[in-house]
């Protein structure tokens, strides 16, 4: 079993004691920030309540029921996963719903309402073991509106020893109704200190200290999203992006040319650096400290880049730079959306 993080112990003691007493709430709502590991609590969390040999730390790891929940069969737990074609990393190992299987994942994750449907039959029926049930929601604002109302209905009349855990990146897009329902529990982000010396500690990893420090700072601090840009080499790809948005400026690079470079490379990728720069640049024009400004290699250019800019043209190019990153997840026609934003960056603005 994963075991908990070392930032999580507020929040386990207090469903320990909870768990201890048999005064577990019916719902949860475990949010906070991408990358702190609201999932992976959940994962430690479920296998608990499931492990009749648990100890103050959770599930034991080595009974029968914590071995069936290793393997993604435990009839005591099921997970409405959203249908997506791309799940997060930060998702955990949760055996799902048998009906989940074979469906068609759209680009945008989407819980429908046959998938909250499915959940009668845990509803209805007792325990496979005589211990608690558990429903997981591991992106619940992924709910459509026809399954939001579904959940509703089921969490106004909860069965004894059933329990929902929700989790939210984004309550603010769950309804009120919902979560006024749930016994929310925030998760934030840690210690800059314990997260250095958590990814100091893993074992196995070979990351580039520059790459650790550029995914923090793309992170505000996150460790589970940070671990993930740092492995993909962020900084090498923050470089190649600064590079070419100078050399596109300039008039060095052919704005077409690159859109295509950008497409193959990964639009949404592209976008999430893009903005992440822009923000640094508005920084500096606010005089604000930039997220980087432990990394002297960049302070040059944020100045240089920032001052060929004006604060208005940034703040509407990040802006745009957000819509058009939500727009990537509909039917939006990639390339003309890169052309256009790389002729906008070649072009005068200020």
């Amino acid at each position: 079993m994963t075991g908990l993080l070392p930032w999580h112990g507020s929040q386990w003691a207090l469903l320990k004691s909870r768990l201890e007493r048999q005064r577990m709430p019916h719902a949860l709502l475990l949010h906070g920030p991408t990358g702190v590991g609201k999932r992976r609590f959940a994962e430690v969390l479920s296998q608990s309540l499931l492990c009749p040999d648990r100890n103050e730390h959770g599930a034991c790891g080595a009974c029968p029921a914590c071995l069936q929940f290793q393997a993604g069969s435990h009839p005591d737990c099921l997970v409405v996963a959203p249908l997506q074609a791309d799940p997060p990393p930060e998702f955990g190992q949760f055996p799902s719903l048998p009906s989940q299987q074979g469906r068609k994942a759209p680009k945008t994750p989407v819980v429908a309402i046959d998938q909250v449907r499915d959940l009668s039959g845990l509803m209805l029926r007792t325990s496979h073991q005589g211990g608690w049930r558990i429903c997981v929601l591991p992106v619940a604002e992924a709910l459509n509106p026809a399954a939001a109302n579904g959940l509703l209905k089921l969490l106004e009349e909860p069965p004894e020893k059933l329990v929902f855990i929700l989790v939210a990146d984004e309550p603010g897009k769950l309804l009120p109704t919902i979560r006024s329902r749930c016994q929310m529990l925030h998760f934030g982000i840690p210690d800059p200190d314990q997260t250095t010396e958590w990814l100091d500690s893993l074992a196995g990893t070979d990351i580039a200290p520059a790459d650790l420090r550029v995914a923090l700072a793309m992170t505000r601090g996150a460790p589970l999203r940070a671990m993930v840009l740092a492995q993909a080499g962020c900084a090498g790809q923050l470089d190649e992006l600064i590079e070419t948005l100078g050399q596109l400026r300039g008039g060095q690079l052919a704005p077409l040319a690159v859109a295509a470079a950008w497409e193959r490379a990964g639009a949404g990728s592209v976008l999430d650096y893009w903005r992440f720069w822009v923000a640094e640049l508005i920084r500096c024009h606010l005089g604000v400290a930039a997220l980087l400004e432990t990394e002297a290699r960049y302070r040059a250019t944020i100045e240089n880049q920032a001052n060929g800019r004006g604060r208005a043209w940034l703040l509407g190019l990040l802006e745009r730079l957000n819509r058009d990153r939500n727009l990537l997840n509909g039917s939006i026609n990639t390339r003309l959306l890169l052309d256009d934003l790389a002729i906008r960056w070649a072009g005068s603005g200020s």
